[in-house]
């Protein structure tokens, strides 16, 4: 259970990670309804590792209510690339995120980390696009940390 003050901040950074998505639907919306796999975030030094999922899946909703995309159940990603073997714990490179997507069938991956700069939550995204490795959108929030 997440204690009151840490979900507050979850909160803020989650309301904040809305921003992200618009720039996301932007740099794909020509195209027919793409399949994106969001990757869990990255926690930086500092940065609880409790905050990740939550805020994963708060960038996850958000994806999914843009309805511009076709995005991969978590459990589904997390059972494909275990059972290829495939680790994605620790940071995670452009080129590992494009090999994640090709296993999960997927044109785009969504990776990105969350920083934890003085008092507050920075988290980075970016979409990749799976068959180039062409980084087709990225964008950064800030929200209330501790």
């Amino acid at each position: 259970m997440v204690s009151k003050p840490e979900a507050t901040k979850e909160l803020a950074v989650n309301k904040r990670c809305l921003l992200l998505v618009p720039a996301f639907a932007a740099a794909v919306a020509t195209a027919a309804i793409p399949k994106v796999a969001v990757l869990d975030l990255v926690a930086e030094k500092g940065v609880d590792p409790s905050v990740v999922i939550p805020i994963t899946e708060s960038v996850m909703e958000e994806v999914v209510a843009s309805r511009a995309y076709t995005v991969l159940d978590r459990a589904f990603i997390v059972q494909v690339l275990k059972e290829k073997e495939f680790q994605l714990s620790g940071l995670v490179s452009d080129t590992q995120a494009t090999a994640a997507g090709q296993y999960l069938g997927a044109d785009y991956v969504v990776t990105g980390r969350i920083q934890l700069m003085g008092a507050a939550y920075f988290v980075v995204a970016k979409m990749i696009e799976v068959k180039t490795g062409v980084i087709v959108s990225q964008s950064s929030e800030q929200g209330e940390g501790k």
